[in-house]
């Protein structure tokens, strides 16, 4: 599935898969992205942590291939900067480990101490840190890199509203010159920040789109002397509402709903259930 007809490649992944002994936890794939900012949506188990790592050219895949600016990742170090979900950190304060870090890059100090004050990390060592916190550290580790592609695993976990704006800020920052890739079942967070989304399901590609499919309104209307509730895509609701109208139904409620993984499956699939009571 391409993102991009013309300009440049960054990512270019054919057909990867990737399994487990006899578990299949990624089934056959292909990506070819340019620089931009891309949602990768699913439920835990999905695949999206599987996919990344492939990516990143930290696991190889069972078949299929990774190239990203032309290299293959498993042969070619900083090609990829990865911020996994849940990464043990060092027992160091964040300057120190975020320091070492720019340091093992040739990056000067100040980079690592501009992204503590950017972020609002606080002093003390990584254990005394909050969770919301020591996700900052590990996603500041990852997008002061200088790499040509960026994976961002739940990277709105644990933080406050106005942090997880800071960082939509910064990857959309990145994603002016690099492909940034970002897994989520937070699909409110991905709506805000991406511009296009990979739907997986069960290891599967179930679908390709802008979030706008995954949101939902629920109209309840009363027809025939029976209160139903139905529920559509929001890009329908128009059309939806004036074919209830037609039909003679009163409006009785129209309510945007907050975006869900099933709704939003559900529509890649044309299926909507009607609920009624």
């Amino acid at each position: 599935m391409a993102a991009t007809e013309s300009g440049p490649v960054t990512l270019e992944a054919q057909q990867v898969s990737k399994s487990y002994g006899s578990v299949t936890a990624l089934y056959p794939l292909t990506l070819r992205l340019g620089p931009g900012l891309y949602g990768v949506a699913g439920h835990n188990g999905a695949g999206k942590t599987t996919l990344f790592r492939v990516l990143a050219g930290l696991d190889r895949p069972t078949s299929g291939s990774v190239r990203i600016s032309g290299n293959n990742p498993l042969r070619t170090a900083g090609l990829a900067a990865f911020a996994p979900a849940h990464l043990p950190l060092p027992d160091l304060t964040a300057a120190a480990y975020l320091r070492a870090l720019c340091a093992m890059r040739g990056q000067p100090a100040a980079v690592a101490d501009a992204a503590i004050t950017r972020l609002g990390i606080p002093p003390g060592r990584m254990h005394t840190l909050s969770h919301g916190s020591r996700q900052k550290v590990n996603l500041a580790a990852m997008l002061t890199a200088e790499a040509a592609l960026f994976l961002a695993d739940e990277p709105a976990s644990g933080l406050d509203p106005d942090s997880a704006e800071e960082i939509g800020r910064w990857l959309s920052e990145r994603a002016q010159a690099a492909c940034v890739l970002v897994a989520s079942h937070d699909l409110t967070w991905l709506v805000t920040h991406c511009s296009d989304i990979w739907w997986l399901r069960d290891g599967r590609c179930v679908g390709q789109g802008q979030c706008a499919v995954a949101a939902a309104v629920r109209v309840q209307v009363r027809e025939h002397g029976k209160v139903s509730s139905y529920v559509y895509p929001v890009q329908q609701s128009q059309q939806r509402l004036w074919e209830h109208l037609q039909a003679g139904h009163e409006i009785l409620d129209v309510t945007r709903l907050p975006f869900q993984l099933e709704q939003a499956y559900a529509a890649l699939e044309g299926q909507w259930p009607q609920e009624s009571r």
